[in-house]
C-alpha cells in the first residue's frame, strides 16, 4: 500500500471490507493504555462504521475535555443566567438566584454580565478558557 495513503483523510474508509469481527479485533488491540477511551467511543457512536470514520477524522489529534468541576460550575452559571433572562433580569430574579446558589446579588449580576459579554463576543474562545469567566 502507498505510504502517502496512511496520512490522507478518509484512508481508513478504504477498509470498508472489514468485517464486524475485524473491527472487534481492531478495537480490542487499539483500545488499551492511553487509547482506552476508544472502547467508550464505540459505545457512544451509532455503529462501527461511524467509529472508523471518527478514528479517521481524529487520527493524530489530541482532544482535551474540561474537568467535570468546570463543567458543573459553568452549568451553574448558565442556569443563573437563563433563569434571570427568562424573568427579564429583574431584581427579584437576582435575589432568587442569590438565595438558591448562596451568592451575593452583586456576584449574580457579575455572572450575568460576564455571560452576556461572552455571548456578544465574536472571539473564537471557549468560555472555560476566558479570563473573565472564573470557575
Amino acid at each position: 500500500m502507498d505510504e502517502k495513503l496512511y496520512d490522507e483523510l478518509g484512508s481508513l474508509l478504504l477498509f470498508s471490507k472489514a468485517t464486524k469481527e475485524d473491527i472487534d479485533l481492531l478495537i480490542l488491540l487499539v483500545a488499551r493504555g492511553k487509547y482506552s477511551y476508544i472502547d467508550l467511543l464505540r459505545e457512544l457512536v451509532i455503529d462501527d462504521t461511524s467509529l472508523i470514520k471518527l478514528l479517521d477524522v481524529m487520527s493524530g489529534v489530541k482532544v482535551q475535555f474540561p474537568e467535570r468541576r468546570k463543567i458543573y460550575k459553568t452549568l451553574e452559571k448558565i442556569f443563573i443566567y437563563n433563569y434571570c433572562k427568562k424573568r427579564n433580569f429583574s431584581e427579584e430574579s437576582y435575589k432568587m438566584m442569590s438565595r438558591q446558589y448562596r451568592k451575593r446579588v452583586p456576584q449574580v449580576k457579575a455572572i450575568i454580565f460576564t455571560m452576556q459579554k461572552f455571548l456578544d463576543s465574536q472571539e473564537d474562545i471557549s468560555i472555560l478558557d476566558s479570563p473573565d469567566f472564573k470557575v
